[in-house]
């Protein structure tokens, strides 16, 4: 039982610290704005043409369909992240306890055995 609180407490903490990381990476590539392109949150910039306007529109569209894609995917994975995670929880703890019990058994009776 103590093992299990040392190990939710460790877990705990290193996805609090990794949170804690990701989100100090976000901020600082928000403050980096256009430096760092679309890692900022920004769309990049497209300029003006005078001389092909449609191009400029054919740019603009390009961009945020580009930038649409990007948060899609970031999305999807956030949301499939955190679908397995709740799946490992109901579903993996009990095998995972129960396959640790049976290690630690056979380790015992290999103990007791030579």
């Amino acid at each position: 039982k103590k093992s299990y609180v040392v190990g939710l407490f460790a877990m705990s903490v290193l996805i609090l610290t990794l949170f804690f990381t990701w989100t100090l990476v976000l901020l600082i590539l928000k403050c980096l704005g256009q430096r760092v392109g679309c890692a900022s949150g920004a769309p990049r910039q497209v300029e003006y043409d005078n001389v092909f306007p449609e191009k400029f529109e054919e740019d603009v569209r390009k961009a945020e369909r580009s930038l649409l894609w990007t948060r899609l995917v970031f999305l999807l994975s956030g949301v499939g992240a955190v679908i397995s995670a709740v799946y490992f929880v109901h579903y993996g703890i009990g095998s995972l306890r129960l396959s640790v019990e049976g290690a630690k058994n056979s380790v015992y009776v290999s103990f007791i055995v030579f």
